[in-house]
């Protein structure tokens, strides 16, 4: 899927994030790990319009989602910025603030995140999310 720069098409990566969790990969029983990964998918993709294209609205980004018997992983495609190799804060600021938190929930709702440039120069965020067991 090929989304613009604009965060209005959020809404569009949330819905393909749900509908591929639920029907593609199976992952029906675990609601609460669908909203956690559409919420990190989410923030990853308003890092890339705000930082990476500077808030530029003319950029495209592309997403792609696999799904395996155990997990999903989302990718996130663009030519913007780099993302600096630092890690996510541990623990919410003791303060309040306007923003920076995104790093965190990303960091916090999936199990496992990479950020990789490859030899194209293409910025690849690959996030991926594991279902909570069956029950029964």
């Amino acid at each position: 899927m090929d989304l613009n720069s604009k965060l209005s098409e959020l809404s569009r990566l949330r819905f393909f994030v749900r509908k591929f969790w639920e029907a593609e990969a199976g992952f029906m029983h675990d609601e609460t790990g669908a909203d956690a990964l559409i919420l990190a998918v989410n923030e990853a993709a308003a890092n890339v319009i705000r930082h990476a294209f500077s808030g530029l609205s003319d950029r495209r980004f592309s997403v792609m989602a696999e799904a395996w018997p155990d997990r999903v992983v989302v990718e996130l495609s663009h030519d913007g910025q780099g993302f600096p190799q630092k890690s996510a804060p541990a623990s919410l600021p003791p303060e309040p603030q306007d923003h920076g938190y995104g790093l965190y929930i990303i960091e916090n709702c999936l199990d496992g995140v990479s950020y990789i440039t490859d030899d194209q120069g293409t910025q690849r965020i690959i996030m991926e999310k594991r279902p909570a067991p069956q029950p029964g």
